[in-house]
């Protein structure tokens, strides 16, 4: 892999992010019986206002960096309480926010229903080996 200019630990980081998150559908997209799934959780609003982004993004800054605190101590507990030797495996917690436009055809529905928190997972569908 090669990075031009002086991103590429930012481009690294991004990257393990990513495949993170794949890694996280691949392994979920398993029969439930076999493994048991891995946290995959989405909070969306269809309708999020652009004026609101700003303050939004502020809050989220502040509440996902506790969160991120928290579960990298967590981390550090268990590291630190591993037997020697034991096999160990590199574990990542990620929040991140995103966005895409509507469609100019897709109008208001006729009722506002909360949207609430959704898992991430292609139903009906499982991978073949």
């Amino acid at each position: 892999m090669a990075f031009r200019g002086t991103g590429a630990p930012l481009h690294a980081r991004n990257l393990r992010a990513l495949l993170g998150l794949l890694r996280t559908i691949e392994h979920n997209l398993e029969p439930k019986d076999r493994v048991p799934p891995w946290f995959e959780y989405v909070a969306e609003n269809p309708r999020f206002p652009v004026s609101a982004r700003e303050p939004f993004d502020v809050g989220l800054r502040e509440d996902a960096m506790t969160f991120l605190r928290n579960q990298d101590s967590r981390m550090l507990n268990h590291e630190r309480k591993a037997k020697p030797g034991e096999p160990t495996v590199r574990m990542g917690v990620g929040v991140f926010r995103f966005e895409e436009e509507v469609l100019p055809s897709a109008g208001a529905p006729s009722r506002i229903k909360r949207p609430g928190l959704r898992r991430n997972r292609m139903k009906g569908r499982r991978r073949r080996r």
